[in-house]
């Protein structure tokens, strides 16, 4: 520990180091390309796919997404697969930039000219496919994908304005596309873009250099016209966007499927909850770093000992804090719930068993020889019981585990001071991790799923804030080159997991009734008769709706109102076009609310011209929709011309039936018009 930093770029180990992180990358965008023509979603991918051609036809919305995505999906053919691998390229392209220039805006503040090692930017582009593992198979993009995508340039644009000497060549054309990505966050997904706002004004204000009048101005200014200029082409583009935006908050309120203060307190019952067992991990391996890697150099029996006894204890308090005091007061009873306890921690803590057992061995062995090899050994084994932990553990510890990594790698570089002590410039190194590790929580702040799970879709910033660690050891002369490039190695692990088991394991997919590697049979389906590989229930199913349809004179471009609850693609299937909702949701506490509110909205003729689907064992079926249809239109004004059986491509609810039936009615104008 030299304290001196080391230019990565003249080290023997510079061509290897980002071939095999490389090689790891491109397995992953293999997979990916691979599957990108397998697999047919009925709801959440098919919403997307209507969303990018009807987003200007739709009564009400909350996202505008499909403005942005609807000229790439057209210019590709709407093809299915192309817009798949359009959503890879895109978030490769932003993550790549995010992480040069985190980690360059690191480098410019301690005064280094040198640019950021295109390892650790192929590093953070394979944990930005993180993205594809809460909701793995919905592949195409979304207000998600708007948004993270967004976060991601317009918190790299920050930084690069933030750093020394700000009046660089360009940096207008830097601000007004800093305003741009703020603008297309928050059109696409506006809880996300407000917290975006808020944390960026927060990190502007503890780290800017720069408090000049002119030039806060200058920046406020060109921001607002980027974010303006969104807004502006939304409204040349569809000049009733701002009413379909009020009547999609009405919807939401109506929905029930929503609940901004319920999602809060939520993801605050789970940190109190996960609160003590972070704290006893904290604990006892903060202690095995800390005395560790201070005594290192004294005494190795008493560096051993410590962390030993660091490691029994910490185990101990964490497994005493996961398991919660049994309910049942019975001995059976609680000898069982305290198995199904361990049983459920096992996961996570074999994990944290092997990582920190590897680190033991590798000390043990090696403490003799070298301290930098010692210390290295240590940041190998934490880093892997980190990847561990990702791959094997709870989804909802993921943040807290990444959040201790970050914490222990930020001890070696303090104790490599001589005296241990802070500095000036650890502020704003403490405010940019808090920054990383804040995104995430904003991009999923809002959603209707559990927060901490699905945030880590957005794990690529609390990543590279890991990365950022690790370069900083490098530089430092802490870490050796080889551990280094095991450590940029196991954190693409993850990411490369998530394909595999979409590839082959059906329990990994979102709404599939198999593996994406087992779907092979192809389909023809949309009115771009787009060609899907699929299963062979899905097949059957997709053939038989559209088969079905056909042969009552459904024709492509028909409107089409859709009361079975979850209905997206069928419509999408049949190249319809949706009338009023995309995806009029079933099964919420508001679904028949807001089902009345589109009937009564809809124009009377739009609805008599309109072809109907309806289901009478779906459990997110709209259940009284004849009795809307009847008093708005009077009885009668459509009839039900044919009768689909198909395999529910999911459950919903525990008494879900595996089979559905799905309605075909016909609008009587059409009947009449085809008896003259």
């Amino acid at each position: 520990m030299t304290g001196k930093e080391s230019p990565l770029r003249d080290l023997d180990w510079r061509a290897a180091s980002p071939v095999l992180v490389l090689v790891l990358l491109l397995t992953q965008v293999g997979l990916y390309v691979w599957m990108a023509q397998r697999g047919f979603e009925f709801t959440d991918e098919s919403y997307y796919f209507l969303n990018y051609l009807y987003w200007r036809d739709l009564i009400g919305t909350m996202s505008f997404f499909g403005a942005y995505f609807e000229w790439p999906f057209r210019m590709l053919g709407q093809s299915v697969p192309a817009i798949r691998i359009f959503s890879l390229l895109l978030l490769l392209a932003s993550s790549a930039f995010f992480t040069r220039e985190v980690l360059g805006y690191v480098s410019r503040r301690e005064g280094s000219s040198r640019e950021t090692p295109w390892a650790f930017m192929v590093a953070g582009m394979a944990a930005s496919m993180f993205y594809f593992g809460h909701l793995s198979t919905l592949r195409a993009p979304s207000y998600n994908l708007l948004a993270l995508c967004s976060m991601l340039l317009a918190t790299g644009l920050l930084l690069r304005l933030l750093e020394r000497g700000v009046l660089f060549t360009n940096a207008r054309l830097t601000v007004f596309c800093y305003g741009l990505a703020i603008g297309a966050c928050g059109l696409g997904k506006a809880s996300s873009g407000v917290m975006l706002v808020l944390l960026h004004a927060l990190f502007f204000v503890l780290a800017n250099r720069d408090w000049r009048l002119r030039h806060l101005i200058e920046f406020l200014v060109l921001s607002l016209a980027g974010v303006s200029l969104n807004f502006v082409v939304l409204q040349l583009a569809h000049p009733q966007w701002l009413e379909e935006l009020r009547e999609g908050m009405v919807l939401v309120s109506m929905d029930g499927s929503h609940n901004l203060l319920g999602s809060v307190k939520s993801f605050w019952w789970k940190v109190q909850a996960l609160a003590p067992t972070f704290l006893a991990w904290t604990l006892g391996a903060g202690v095995t770093v800390a005395l560790l890697a201070r005594w290192i150099i004294r005494s190795r029996r008493t560096a051993l000992s410590v962390l030993v006894v660091a490691l029994v204890v910490g185990s101990l308090f964490g497994l005493i804090n996961a398991m919660d005091a049994p309910n049942s007061t019975t001995l059976p009873g609680s000898a069982k719930l305290i198995w199904w306890k361990i049983h459920a921690f096992v996961p996570t803590f074999l994990a944290w068993t092997l990582g920190t057992g590897v680190t033991v061995a590798l000390l043990a062995w090696w403490i003799i020889r070298s301290r930098r090899t010692a210390l290295s050994a240590l940041v190998v084994a934490l880093v892997g019981g980190c990847v561990l932990g990702l791959i094997w553990g709870p989804e909802h510890w993921w943040l807290p585990l990444l959040g201790l990594a970050v914490l222990l790698l930020w001890s070696f570089e303090g104790l490599s001071r001589k005296p241990f002590r802070l500095v000036r410039g650890d502020l704003t190194d403490f405010a940019l991790m808090a920054l990383l590790f804040a995104l995430p929580v904003a991009f999923s702040f809002g959603t209707n799923m559990p927060l901490l799970e699905h945030s880590q879709m957005a794990a690529v910033f609390a990543i590279t804030a890991l990365l950022l660690r690790l370069l900083r050891l490098a530089r430092l002369g802490i870490l050796a080159p080889p551990a280094l490039v095991v450590c940029l190695a196991a954190l693409c692990l993850p990411a490369l997991v998530i394909q595999l088991r979409a590839a082959t394991d059906v329990h990994y997919t979102y709404r599939q009734l198999s593996a994406l590697g087992e779907q092979s049979l192809p389909v023809h389906l949309g009115a771009a008769d787009n060609t899907l590989r699929v299963d062979a229930a899905t097949r059957e199913t997709l053939q038989s709706v559209i088969g079905a349809a056909r042969a009552v004179g459904l024709a492509p471009g028909r409107a089409i109102l859709d009361f079975t609850g979850d209905g997206p693609g069928l419509i999408y299937a049949l190249g319809g076009r949706p009338l009023g909702t995309a995806w009029l949701l079933g099964g919420y506490p508001g679904s028949q609310t807001i089902a009345a509110h589109v009937v009564e909205k809809l124009p009377a003729q739009a609805l008599r011209n309109a072809w109907l689907l309806s289901s009478d064992n779906n459990p997110r079926a709209i259940k009284d929709w004849q009795q809307l249809l009847n008093a708005r239109l009077g009885p009668d004004a459509h009839e039900l011309v044919a009768t689909v059986h198909i395999r529910a491509p999911y459950r919903w609810g525990e008494n879900a039936p595996d089979s559905l039936s799905v309605q075909i009615w016909k609008p009587r104008v059409a009947a009449l018009a085809e008896g003259k």
